[in-house]
């Protein structure tokens, strides 16, 4: 059986140009971490940088489709329930592989999208759009610059404050939510 999904037979190497390098930290997450092969589905996820780097959805954990901002503000707004996400925030970790159905799926591990997580993106991407800088949005205080650019300073400030309750202890939380509102990465 595949070591990853352990749900279709292991038809390729798990190590090597075939699978995943010897250096992959994320074995304790694989349905098998002592296993020797991948199913075809697994190693061609593995095998596709774009999978860390951009968003992707999927509906059977199988197939990945790209998650174009557009789509991401759509679906992030409400709880999930039978889509999961991926959102690479430091676009170098597989992060495809332990994301579940109605979960978000980043760098560090996976969190269930529920209301309090959409209202959090909601707000994220109403500041965003007034103006507050990414790196604003993961500080404890607002950015005096940040306010000084915005139109509307006192929805601003109403804003943050509701953000800043949501996301104050909730690093992951805080930094999905801002890596989902950013434009994608520019091609070289």
């Amino acid at each position: 059986m595949c070591a990853c999904c352990g749900t279709r037979p292991g038809v390729v190497a798990a190590f090597g140009p075939t699978g995943v390098s010897t250096g992959f930290t994320d074995l304790h997450l694989w349905a098998d971490p002592h296993g020797t092969s991948l199913c075809e589905p697994c190693a061609a996820n593995y095998r596709n940088p774009v999978l860390r780097q951009e968003p992707h959805w999927t509906a059977d954990r199988v197939t990945w489709h790209p998650a174009d901002r557009a789509w991401l503000r759509a679906t992030l707004a409400a709880p999930l329930d039978r889509v999961g996400v991926t959102i690479p925030v430091r676009r170098r970790k597989h992060v495809w592989h332990h994301t579940q159905l109605g979960a978000v799926g980043y760098d560090d591990g996976t969190i269930t999208w529920g209301d309090t997580e959409a209202a959090a993106y909601r707000l994220c991407v109403t500041l965003r759009a007034a103006g507050l800088s990414e790196a604003g949005l993961t500080e404890p205080d607002l950015r005096f610059t940040d306010l000084r650019a915005a139109v509307d300073r006192a929805t601003v400030l109403d804003l943050w404050q509701q953000w800043r309750a949501t996301t104050a202890n909730r690093l992951d939380l805080q930094q999905i939510a801002v890596r989902a509102s950013r434009p994608p990465l520019e091609a070289p």
